[in-house]
């Protein structure tokens, strides 16, 4: 079973509220639960600060698809698998597109820096300290939240409008409004 095979069908117009209602309401919830919960923890350095943003991302998004899973397993009576995950390796998949992001960020900053384009400041931290800890959380959580606009965008907003109209009226649409 797949998007076509959802018996909700909704138009233009409902689909995107359906989309707002998930996403903005679950970024409500979500940050009316996380950031009483994070600023509970210790931010007084710019290691523990990163934590805490990183932290308050990946509970954030979490619960965002969370709410995307719970729409397409209840509402539309399908299995979450149909909202784009067809790989029979998702997570060497997934985690091979956010290590290659990551490389790629990491090597546009570090080509920067070489050439002064930017400048790079560790605060006091070592490189190597500053590398391992809120380089790795902040990648993790930026993984996160590309997973929940993808999930939300792609796996289910994208195909929703793509069986009622067309695919790429679709992406169109989605371009254009959602940027």
């Amino acid at each position: 079973m797949n998007a076509e095979d959802s018996k909700l069908r909704p138009n233009v117009i409902l689909s995107v509220i359906i989309f707002f209602a998930l996403w903005g309401g679950s970024l409500m919830v979500g940050r009316f639960v996380v950031i009483p919960i994070i600023e509970l923890l210790p931010s007084n350095t710019m290691i523990w600060l990163s934590v805490c943003l990183s932290l308050r991302k990946i509970l954030i998004c979490g619960i965002q698809i969370a709410a995307f899973f719970a729409w397409v397993k209840f509402a539309e009576k399908r299995k979450i698998t149909t909202i784009g995950f067809t790989s029979k390796h998702k997570a060497i998949c997934y985690w091979s597109g956010v290590f290659l992001g990551v490389g790629s960020v990491s090597a546009i900053v570090f080509v920067s820096a070489t050439f002064g384009i930017i400048e790079v400041s560790f605060n006091g931290i070592s490189p190597i300290t500053l590398l391992v800890s809120s380089l790795f959380i902040a990648a993790f959580g930026w993984a996160i939240q590309s997973a929940s606009e993808e999930i939300a965008i792609r796996g289910w907003l994208i195909p929703t409008l793509g069986i009622r109209y067309s695919p790429i009226l679709a992406v169109l649409l989605t371009g254009k409004y959602l940027e």
